[in-house]
């Protein structure tokens, strides 16, 4: 792992764990199930995070 993906992989972990991701993952749980998306298309996979629109939920 190089030096920038460690810290990548750092400030995701912060992210993750803030209050806003917290929502917004709910956000994006709770419109997935209605089978909306709440990220545009255009919005490249690796800024989307995991749950990514094109995932489906089991």
């Amino acid at each position: 792992m190089t030096r920038g993906e460690a810290i990548a992989e750092l400030v995701f972990a912060v992210w993750d764990a803030a209050p806003a991701a917290i929502a917004c993952t709910a956000l994006e749980e709770r419109a997935a199930r209605f089978g909306v998306c709440l990220a545009p298309e255009e919005t490249p996979s690796s800024l989307v995070g995991h749950n990514s629109c094109s995932q489906t939920e089991g």
